[in-house]
């Protein structure tokens, strides 16, 4: 599993990319294992305090947005890549 981090989440892990040799199951799973790697900053950037994914955060799963799925609960394979990236307003 390769978890991808674009923008500001690369300043949060001091990493563009991780390669999990253990998957995790889904994604709640793979943000708890992030947190637990990167620390409490990085969830504050993904989950709200309510555990909910944040509106301001962006998930791919090879591709496809996790909200058009179920969300942290979008189940993850071994060979799934993974893209990770704050929503970025510009003007």
């Amino acid at each position: 599993m390769i978890v991808r981090f674009f923008a500001g989440l690369r300043d949060l892990t001091h990493e563009s990319e991780l390669t999990l040799d253990t998957p995790a199951r889904d994604v709640s799973e793979l943000t708890q294992i992030l947190v637990s790697r990167y620390g409490e900053d990085l969830r504050g950037a993904l989950v709200d305090p309510d555990g909910a994914l944040r509106a301001t955060a962006v998930i791919l799963v090879n591709g496809q947005n996790i909200r058009l799925d179920a969300e942290l609960a979008t189940r993850l394979q071994a060979n799934d890549d993974i893209a990770i990236f704050p929503l970025v307003a510009g003007g």
